[in-house]
């Protein structure tokens, strides 16, 4: 089995990309969300002075609570007992969860492919042997392949799947839940996308944290759903037998998140939960954008040789394939042009080659500014003679 270790030393890893988007006219790299907050929504209706001071004035546990509880409101999900930790966003979050799987003598961890780099980046990096899930056997199969439950000592998915887009049915996620729990193995998921899917339709928290014999992190976070100028949460939940270490590693290297940062966030979420009962599709702020600016790229794309590898994709990012392309040296030449995505091969962490020919594009963004963006692209991609 491929065990992963040789992730491409010679590449940019995803970050490297997305930092240097940060500098170009036409930002479709990184899949946070960058656009404009409504007016209506609450935290504008107060001064920033007035605001932090409100902020001021409750206990940190008592602005995490807070927290908590709008956003398993609007998540449609049980919370868990008890608290989670708090970080200041999802990297550090995955990364204090791999310092504690291997403080617990956990060792093998297999991992979704594709998915974002930084994800097999962090676990290699602590010292974890990685292997990979495939996306498309466990699309196909409806479980994971037995060797992997045998071998490993944790899995870790990304539900729904970033750059993909996929989201295993409600059956899926049990069985394979079940499968863990009665390996006794540990269950990771990282749910930064949710807002973005149908996951609010059903409670994956209280199913998961039900199962006896399973041990679970559950990971959330807020950056890929509103756009507050990089101030964001990462959490996690986990269960009782991993929470010492979890802790342990948390405090070591944080004391507490931004009570401006949870304040803010809060009343955001608040504003929100009126779309909780409508939503039969998601109806957050968040989604119609994904959906419009999906619109708007497909459209300008439309007539070049770009192959829409998600067509059901509802989170805030497109994976295209480009047939006869090298996404690297693409990539370069798009930058050239003032716009920035990202390539495919690093999110096929396990064989980049098979991601050599994908570009993903971020859709989190205002549709004016994106609409620009992708009648860039098309020029660009023209330019470059992709037909």
């Amino acid at each position: 089995m491929n065990t992963g270790t040789a992730l491409r030393d010679n590449l940019l890893t995803l970050t490297d990309w997305e930092r240097e988007g940060l500098e170009a006219k036409y930002n479709l790299a990184d899949g946070h969300a960058h656009f404009r907050l409504p007016t209506e929504s609450a935290p504008l209706h107060t001064g920033i002075a007035e605001f932090i001071d409100s902020a001021g004035h409750a206990t940190q546990g008592e602005l995490e609570l807070g927290f908590t509880k709008a956003f398993f409101a609007l998540a449609g999900q049980t919370a868990p007992a008890t608290a989670p930790s708090f970080h200041y966003s999802c990297s550090p979050t995955i990364d204090m969860a791999a310092k504690a799987l291997v403080s617990l003598g956990k060792r093998r961890v297999a991992i979704l492919s594709p998915t974002f780099d930084n994800i097999p980046l962090l676990m290699r990096r602590v010292g974890l042997n990685i292997v990979p899930v495939y996306q498309h056997q466990l699309a196909a199969d409806g479980r994971l392949p037995e060797r992997v439950v045998a071998d490993c000592d944790a899995v870790f998915l990304v539900l729904p799947n970033n750059p993909t887009g996929w989201l295993p049915d409600e059956a899926t996620v049990r069985s394979v839940a079940e499968q863990l729990a009665a390996a006794r193995r540990t269950l990771l998921i990282d749910f930064s996308f949710r807002f973005y899917s149908d996951l609010h339709r059903w409670d994956q928290y209280g199913f998961i944290t039900g199962l006896d014999g399973l041990d679970w992190i559950l990971i959330e976070d807020t950056g890929k759903t509103w756009p507050t100028s990089e101030m964001k949460v990462g959490f996690c939940s986990c269960s009782e037998n991993l929470r010492p270490a979890v802790e342990i590693v948390s405090a070591e290297l944080l004391l507490n998140v931004s009570p401006f940062a949870l304040s803010l966030l809060t009343a955001l979420i608040n504003s929100e939960l009126p779309a909780v009962g409508q939503r039969k599709s998601p109806q957050l702020r968040c989604s119609q954008i994904a959906r419009e600016n999906r619109l708007a790229l497909r459209s300008a794309i439309d007539g070049l040789p770009l192959q829409i590898e998600s067509l059901d994709s509802a989170i805030s990012v497109e994976w295209l394939r480009v047939p006869g392309q090298t996404a690297v040296k693409l990539c370069d030449q798009l930058a050239y042009s003032g716009v920035s995505v990202l390539p495919g091969g690093p999110f096929w962490w396990s064989d980049p080659d098979r991601g050599d020919d994908h570009l993903r594009i971020a859709l989190a963004r205002d549709t004016h500014y994106f609409a620009r963006g992708a009648e860039a692209l098309r020029r660009a991609l023209t330019d470059i003679r992709v037909r």
